[in-house]
């Protein structure tokens, strides 16, 4: 195979399995020397009335709203055209239709026909067969005046419209777009801050880039704060704080010192109550604390970072604050003795003791101290402090009791030399600020203040969001459209093998993704999640979200970007007015949600209750919320198929209705969303937490629920389990969920004891058998007699489709996975006898070439073995075991080959009973 159809080949598999539940990110495929198809697409954008020069760029989706302004402010408002071009990744292939949401002319081509030409009500659209694998995809865009903006949507096999998914999107590596630096260096003086002193196109100021000196004199450690102020890169390579000329001398920083002690308060301390947290806190609990909130999504401690970290190293945090200071700096209002002291800008909301665990480990280093100030005037005077601070315009980027913030007073222009004040090589004035930046930012910088247009255009609030996000760093926790989570990831995974600790909280260490947030969340629901005041949907998660200080309407433009992009209509959602459903459909609903109908309630959230035995990665927010949270398009656009908006969840997809209830797959749907959009969820939801079916007269009795089971293999928790008591009281549970049986026990059916909230099931009587692994019910023997496994599909080797009581007998039936994809259906009925049972079991749909076989696995790999007094025996009626192969895992495993009674119908019957032993 030529090396380029490999590569194609890998990336659409890749793709593929991005289908799956899975961790790992597109990206883990894209080696950089096999690499010739890259994320995104090659856009480019200029005046319709001058071609060139171009501004190109790599570009994501085919989704951008400039609104008044432009792609860039380079470009005029009025007039331009763009270009996006590059491959779309098909992975279904078939029919697709386009349709565009734009102000302006499109020309959209796809695979080298035309999808969409045109504009407005006269835009022509024709559907595109496509086939699977990449095809060349080219879009063209005019607009002329007023708000601009374009965003594609398409609709295809097994889908109805959507935006279409940026992780779709990719561009030939070979046409290379070089660096664009005067946006590299627009976004730098962004980060750094140039529009707090400059007047520099509309960049934002950020009045909080530097953080608050209220206690700076008395906090912070003298020689740390000397040391800092005369060179703050010498202690943080590459800190965003300039020196000033060639760094402050002795004589000032003792004076800056001495002004900042005059108007901190008289003490920093801590609460009594955090004092008696600090004498119990430990630097191993600070560590866990440290590595699994999302500290490590933006600090480092040590450990040098693959990438520019978004805040600073840490390691070197005790040589500047005491960790009483800290505590009370990373902890709530009560920790704090005095309440004008600093708190972290970005609110934490951390108990006092993990305020105190954090502290204790964050306050020790392996640093050697600093040498204490001892020149002359180290003391220094206040007076003189201030006026260095009012001509350094400290107040610019810090907040500084009793002076007022002074912003933007120097304007940029591309007359500005580029090469001098902040910018030159060395120094040129005793009180100019000089960034520790690299040969290649400085150049970007030049860059962009060379380039500034006469009449530059106003920047997007598209740009400006985007400038937010990267700046808030919200992609270095959250991933969103196939980007982002890398660096918490990352650094998580590093410590994941050496600790432990952490490692058992693996699962509640990811944050939500943020794929089509903005259409998912209600616009009031919405701005509270961005500002971190709602109710907590993933109470499971140890990471957790600050609450961010941000610049004025920065966060209400966040919500603005999120709801404009990810929406695929404009309108404001209509107000939740769901009637609360009278009882039959209440009823119904309850029962859909609950174990006879979807299980929903197995891995959802509950009213802040935590589902028993629910793996973190499998958990789902909170059900009672959805009425606040979710609207009634989103619900049915996630439901459809939640793989399409965020690929590897573990959010399954119901294909089928439940049978055994009233309606249509819709119907059902329909039905479910009622009830969560009423709000009464939660004063119903216990009901539909189990089902039991009592014994009527000589009818066994069934309970399908979570169940707890010790002995289990893997874990003790069944949360979709059925198990099934017989009259003659021998029991038995099987996991309806992966299709396994578990266990056998007789004397008793189940007892029920509470559990905090909950009441758990688990058996109760003598144990006859446990399962030792989770081995699938049935195999296939193929021709070389080799036994095949169900394909398993998200830990599940097929589906349960009904249960029946047939006289003293129950009935079950199950979809396997089988060979050569196929759907092989079994039905077992389980009849009591005297002193055990039988399993009847009938099997059609076999493939030509297999024949189906039991798994049996008694102790010990013999068919009868001792249990007290007793002796439990395992008898087929025809079944031929087969010696080879063994089991994996299961020596003692046995294979019972089927009979057969028809073209794929194969029958078979086991009898389990106990005899008093001789």
């Amino acid at each position: 195979m030529p090396l380029n159809c490999f590569r194609r080949c890998l990336l659409l598999l890749a793709a593929c399995l991005s289908l799956l539940p899975t961790s790992h990110s597109l990206a883990a495929y894209q080696d950089d020397e096999l690499e010739t198809e890259r994320p995104g697409l090659v856009a480019s954008f200029s005046s319709a009335n001058a071609p060139k020069p171009a501004v190109n760029q790599i570009l994501f989706d085919l989704n951008a709203h400039w609104g008044s302004a432009s792609p860039d402010p380079r470009i005029p408002t009025t007039d331009f055209v763009g270009r996006w071009e590059g491959l779309i990744l098909i992975q279904a292939p078939g029919v697709h239709r386009f349709h565009a949401r734009s102000d302006g002319e499109i020309n959209l081509k796809v695979a080298g026909r035309v999808a969409l030409n045109g504009s407005g009500e006269t835009m022509k659209a024709e559907s595109v067969d496509l086939p699977a694998g990449f095809s060349p995809i080219i879009l063209e865009y005019r607009h002329h005046q007023g708000d601009a903006y374009v965003a594609i949507d398409w609709e295809g096999p097994g889908f109805g419209r959507e935006p279409v998914p940026a992780r779709l999107f990719y561009h030939d590596s070979s046409k290379r777009v070089e660096p664009d630096r005067f946006e590299e260096g627009r976004r730098l003086a962004d980060r750094i801050g140039c529009a707090n002193c400059h007047k520099l196109l509309d960049l934002p100021v950020h009045p909080n880039q530097g953080p608050p000196l209220n206690d700076a004199g008395r906090a912070i450690d003298a020689s740390w704060l000397d040391t800092w102020l005369r060179n703050p890169s010498s202690l943080r390579p590459g800190s965003r704080m300039p020196s000033f000329g060639h760094g402050f001398s002795a004589a000032e920083t003792a004076d800056i010192r001495a002004y900042l002690v005059s108007v901190a308060p008289k003490s920093v301390s801590v609460t009594p109550e955090a004092s008696m947290a600090l004498n119990v806190a430990t630097q191993s609990r600070g560590q866990l604390l440290f590595r699994s909130i999302g500290c490590l999504g933006c600090h480092t401690k040590g450990e040098t970072p693959a990438n520019e970290p978004a805040a600073p190293d840490l390691s070197d945090l005790p040589r500047k604050r005491s960790v009483e200071w800290l505590t009370a700096f990373l902890g709530p209002a009560r920790a704090r003795a005095n309440k004008t002291a600093v708190k972290h800008r970005h609110e934490l909301r951390l108990t006092v003791d993990e305020a105190a665990h954090l502290a204790a480990y964050l306050g020790t280093s392996d640093h050697a101290p600093l040498p204490r100030p001892e020149q002359p005037g180290s003391k220094g005077v206040a007076a003189r402090g201030l006026r260095i601070v009012e001509s350094a315009r400290c107040v610019s980027c810090h907040t500084i009791p009793g002076l007022k913030p002074k912003h933007a007073d120097f304007p940029l222009t591309a007359d500005s030399k580029s090469d001098a004040g902040c910018l030159a090589l060395e120094p040129n004035g005793p009180l100019v600020p000089h960034f520790a930046l690299s040969e290649e930012q400085r150049q970007a910088l030049r860059t962009f203040i060379a380039g500034l247009p006469r009449r530059p255009a106003p920047i997007s609030r598209q740009t400006l969001t985007d400038d937010s996000i990267r700046r808030l760093n919200c992609l270095g926790c959250h991933a969103r459209d196939g980007r982002g989570g890398e660096e918490l990831g990352g650094r998580i995974a590093s410590h994941l093998a050496e600790d432990p600790e952490l490692g058992g909280l693996k699962g509640t260490l990811t944050p939500p993704n943020l794929t089509a947030v903005g259409d998912k969340l209600r616009p009031e629901y919405l701005a509270k999640s961005v500002r971190s005041t709602a109710p907590t949907a993933r109470p499971w998660l140890s990471v957790r979200m600050p609450t961010f200080t941000f610049d004025p309407g920065e966060a209400d433009a966040i919500v603005a970007f999120l709801q404009v992009h990810d929406r695929m209509r404009s309108e404001p959602d209509p107000p939740n007015q769901v009637a609360r459903l009278d009882a039959p459909a209440t009823e119904v609903a309850t029962q859909l949600i609950g174990q006879r109908g979807f299980g929903c309630i197995s891995c959802h959230v509950l009213s802040g209750r935590i589902p028993p035995g629910g793996e973190p990665e499998t958990l789902g927010p909170d059900l009672a919320l959805a009425h606040r949270r979710m609207s009634d398009r989103y619900f049915h656009r996630w439901i459809g198929n939640p793989q399409r908006i965020i690929a590897g969840t573990p959010m399954p997809q119901f294909a089928k209705p439940i049978e055994s209830i009233p309606g249509t797959l819709d119907d059902q749907l329909n039905q479910i969303w009622r009830l969560l959009a009423s709000g009464s969820l939660a004063d119903v939801a216990s009901s539909g937490s189990r089902e039991v079916l009592k014994r009527d007269g000589d009818r066994a009795l069934v309970v399908r629920d979570m169940v707890l089971l010790p002995e289990a293999p893997q874990t003790k928790y069944i949360p979709r389990a059925l198990a099934i008591g017989l009259k003659n009281d021998h029991s038995l549970l099987f996991d309806a969920d992966r299709l396994t049986w578990l266990s056998w026990w007789h004397g008793g059916f189940l007892a029920r004891t509470k559990s905090g909230r909950l009441w758990e099931w688990h058996p109760d009587g003598e144990s006859i058998w446990v399962a030792p692994n989770r081995q699938p019910p049935i195999g296939f023997v193929g021709a070389d007699h080799l036994v095949v496994l169900p394909t398993e599909v998200r830990e599940r080797f097929g589906s349960l489709q009904e249960v029946n009581f047939e006289a003293a007998n129950v009935s079950f039936s199950y979809t396997l996975h089988g060979p050569n994809d196929s759907n092989v259906v079994v039905r077992e009925l389980i009849v009591p006898l005297s002193g055990g049972w039988e399993r009847q079991v009938t099997v059609t749909g076999v493939p030509e070439g297999f024949t189906p076989a039991l798994f049996e696995h008694p102790p010990k790999g013999e068919s009868s073995w001792t249990i007290g007094k007793t002796r439990a025996t395992l008898k087929a009626a025809e079944a031929q075991a087969t010696s080879d192969p063994k089991v994996a895992g299961d020596p003692d495993a046995r294979w019972l080959k089927m009979r057969p009674v028809g073209p794929g119908q194969f029958t078979e019957r086991i009898r389990l009973t106990l005899e008093p032993s001789s």
